[in-house]
């Protein structure tokens, strides 16, 4: 393989590298979003059984931030 050919297989690599991680960095913001929203009430929380699986993704979702 010629140093030309390598060198594009490294750029090619740190690009999708750097993608991953912008996508990654933009999941984040949004989630922490969410849970800030859902803690301030603008998400209004009902008390049905589907309210029950979306309160407990949200607290997960805030386990995972603090994970970060």
């Amino acid at each position: 393989m010629s140093t030309t050919q390598e060198n594009a297989i490294r750029f090619n690599l740190e690009s999708a590298r750097d993608r991953a991680q912008h996508r990654a960095d933009q999941m984040r913001l949004m989630l922490l979003e969410l849970v800030l929203l859902w803690e301030q009430g603008k998400i209004p929380r009902a008390h049905s059984e589907e309210a029950a699986v979306v309160n407990e993704k949200f607290e997960t979702a805030r386990r995972l931030l603090e994970d970060l």
